[in-house]
Protein backbone atom coordinates (compact mmCIF):
# COMPACT_ATOMS: atom_id res chain seq x y z
CA UNK A 1 0.00 0.00 0.00
CA UNK A 2 0.89 3.78 0.17
CA UNK A 3 2.76 5.43 2.61
CA UNK A 4 0.35 7.89 2.57
CA UNK A 5 -1.80 9.07 5.72
CA UNK A 6 -5.01 10.21 4.63
CA UNK A 7 -7.42 11.46 7.42
CA UNK A 8 -11.05 10.45 7.70
CA UNK A 9 -14.13 12.75 8.17
CA UNK A 10 -14.15 11.38 11.87
CA UNK A 11 -10.52 12.39 12.44
CA UNK A 12 -11.07 15.77 11.10
CA UNK A 13 -13.79 16.24 13.28
CA UNK A 14 -11.62 15.63 16.21
CA UNK A 15 -9.21 18.19 15.66
CA UNK A 16 -9.91 22.05 16.86
CA UNK A 17 -10.28 24.69 14.38
CA UNK A 18 -7.95 27.86 14.56
CA UNK A 19 -8.93 30.01 16.64
CA UNK A 20 -9.35 34.01 15.23
CA UNK A 21 -8.99 36.41 18.33
CA UNK A 22 -12.42 37.94 19.21
CA UNK A 23 -13.53 41.06 16.74
CA UNK A 24 -14.24 44.44 18.80
CA UNK A 25 -18.04 45.31 18.43
CA UNK A 26 -19.27 48.33 19.27
CA UNK A 27 -23.16 49.08 19.88
CA UNK A 28 -24.63 51.40 17.45
CA UNK A 29 -25.70 53.66 19.64
CA UNK A 30 -21.62 54.55 19.96
CA UNK A 31 -21.34 54.38 16.34
CA UNK A 32 -24.01 56.49 15.75
CA UNK A 33 -22.58 58.67 18.41
CA UNK A 34 -19.31 58.90 17.04
CA UNK A 35 -20.25 59.50 13.30
CA UNK A 36 -22.24 62.69 14.39
CA UNK A 37 -19.41 64.20 16.41
CA UNK A 38 -17.39 63.63 13.38
CA UNK A 39 -20.11 65.30 11.27
CA UNK A 40 -20.34 67.83 13.77
CA UNK A 41 -17.02 68.92 13.56
CA UNK A 42 -16.65 68.91 9.90
CA UNK A 43 -19.14 71.30 9.53
CA UNK A 44 -17.72 73.26 11.93
CA UNK A 45 -14.29 73.15 9.98
CA UNK A 46 -16.19 74.13 6.97
CA UNK A 47 -17.99 76.87 8.58
CA UNK A 48 -14.64 78.49 10.14
CA UNK A 49 -12.71 78.21 6.74
CA UNK A 50 -15.85 80.16 5.44
CA UNK A 51 -15.81 82.53 7.49
CA UNK A 52 -12.40 83.25 7.54
CA UNK A 53 -12.31 83.72 3.80
CA UNK A 54 -15.23 86.56 3.94
CA UNK A 55 -13.27 88.10 6.35
CA UNK A 56 -10.21 87.95 4.16
CA UNK A 57 -12.48 89.13 1.36
CA UNK A 58 -13.87 91.79 3.03
CA UNK A 59 -10.59 93.30 4.42
CA UNK A 60 -8.80 93.90 1.13
CA UNK A 61 -12.16 94.86 -0.76
CA UNK A 62 -12.03 98.08 0.28
CA UNK A 63 -8.09 97.93 -0.53
CA UNK A 64 -8.95 96.88 -4.23
CA UNK A 65 -11.92 99.67 -4.42
CA UNK A 66 -9.45 101.88 -3.48
CA UNK A 67 -6.18 101.17 -5.72
CA UNK A 68 -9.37 101.05 -8.59
CA UNK A 69 -9.94 104.60 -8.03
CA UNK A 70 -6.08 105.57 -7.89
CA UNK A 71 -5.90 103.59 -11.18
CA UNK A 72 -8.33 105.54 -12.58
CA UNK A 73 -7.56 109.26 -11.47
CA UNK A 74 -4.09 108.17 -12.77
CA UNK A 75 -5.32 107.39 -16.13
CA UNK A 76 -7.78 110.51 -16.51
CA UNK A 77 -4.45 112.56 -15.83
CA UNK A 78 -2.04 110.67 -17.84
CA UNK A 79 -5.35 111.06 -20.75
CA UNK A 80 -5.50 114.97 -19.79
CA UNK A 81 -1.38 115.17 -20.20
CA UNK A 82 -0.92 113.24 -23.86
CA UNK A 83 -3.82 115.42 -24.81
CA UNK A 84 -1.79 118.57 -23.64
CA UNK A 85 1.40 117.30 -25.32
CA UNK A 86 -0.63 116.57 -28.66
CA UNK A 87 -2.01 120.06 -28.43
CA UNK A 88 1.36 121.96 -27.83
CA UNK A 89 3.25 120.06 -30.02
CA UNK A 90 0.84 120.71 -32.80
CA UNK A 91 0.92 124.33 -32.28
CA UNK A 92 4.87 124.14 -32.25
CA UNK A 93 4.14 122.37 -35.85
CA UNK A 94 2.35 124.91 -37.43
CA UNK A 95 4.88 127.71 -36.44
CA UNK A 96 3.59 129.55 -33.72
CA UNK A 97 5.85 131.44 -31.72
CA UNK A 98 7.36 129.92 -28.26
CA UNK A 99 5.92 132.76 -26.34
CA UNK A 100 1.98 132.29 -27.56
CA UNK A 101 2.23 128.14 -27.19
CA UNK A 102 0.40 127.95 -24.29
CA UNK A 103 -2.34 130.36 -24.87
CA UNK A 104 -2.42 128.84 -28.81
CA UNK A 105 -2.77 125.24 -27.19
CA UNK A 106 -5.21 126.27 -24.52
CA UNK A 107 -8.15 127.54 -27.25
CA UNK A 108 -7.67 123.84 -29.72
CA UNK A 109 -10.76 121.64 -29.27
CA UNK A 110 -10.83 117.86 -29.54
CA UNK A 111 -9.36 114.93 -27.85
CA UNK A 112 -8.13 112.96 -31.03
CA UNK A 113 -5.02 114.25 -32.83
CA UNK A 114 -6.74 114.31 -35.96
CA UNK A 115 -9.60 116.54 -34.23
CA UNK A 116 -6.97 118.79 -32.62
CA UNK A 117 -5.13 119.60 -36.19
CA UNK A 118 -8.08 120.24 -37.54
CA UNK A 119 -8.93 122.74 -34.66
CA UNK A 120 -5.66 123.97 -35.06
CA UNK A 121 -5.66 124.79 -38.68
CA UNK A 122 -8.87 127.01 -38.65
CA UNK A 123 -7.66 128.98 -35.22
CA UNK A 124 -4.32 129.58 -37.49
CA UNK A 125 -6.51 130.98 -40.41
CA UNK A 126 -8.56 133.15 -37.92
CA UNK A 127 -5.63 134.73 -36.22
CA UNK A 128 -3.56 134.70 -39.31
CA UNK A 129 0.07 134.01 -39.17
CA UNK A 130 2.31 134.89 -36.12
CA UNK A 131 5.19 136.81 -38.05
CA UNK A 132 6.38 139.58 -35.18
CA UNK A 133 8.50 141.71 -37.43
CA UNK A 134 7.01 144.07 -39.85
CA UNK A 135 9.03 144.84 -42.53
CA UNK A 136 9.88 149.15 -42.32
CA UNK A 137 8.48 150.92 -45.32
CA UNK A 138 8.56 154.54 -46.20
CA UNK A 139 5.12 156.16 -46.27
CA UNK A 140 6.92 158.56 -49.11
CA UNK A 141 8.80 156.57 -51.14
CA UNK A 142 7.41 156.57 -54.81
CA UNK A 143 4.55 159.94 -53.91
CA UNK A 144 7.93 162.14 -55.98
CA UNK A 145 11.44 163.16 -55.47
CA UNK A 146 12.38 165.95 -53.53
CA UNK A 147 12.46 167.24 -50.07
CA UNK A 148 9.11 167.53 -48.16
CA UNK A 149 8.81 170.86 -46.85
CA UNK A 150 8.29 170.12 -42.81
CA UNK A 151 5.07 172.50 -42.77
CA UNK A 152 3.34 172.03 -45.54
CA UNK A 153 0.28 170.28 -47.64
CA UNK A 154 3.26 167.63 -48.48
CA UNK A 155 3.00 166.27 -44.81
CA UNK A 156 -0.31 166.64 -44.31
CA UNK A 157 -0.80 164.30 -47.63
CA UNK A 158 1.87 161.76 -46.73
CA UNK A 159 -0.15 161.12 -43.40
CA UNK A 160 -3.27 160.83 -44.98
CA UNK A 161 -1.98 158.44 -47.10
CA UNK A 162 -0.21 156.19 -44.29
CA UNK A 163 -3.37 156.40 -42.22
CA UNK A 164 -5.63 155.38 -45.26
CA UNK A 165 -7.57 158.42 -44.98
Amino acid sequence: MSDEVTNTPSEAAAQPAPVAPPAETFGLEYVQQLRGEAAKYRNEKKDAVEAAKAETAQQWQGKISEAGNETAALQVKLDSAQTEMIKVTTALTLGVPSERVVQFAALLKGDSEEDIRSSAESAKELFGDFKKSVPATDPTQGSGGGAIPLNGDPILEALKKAVNR
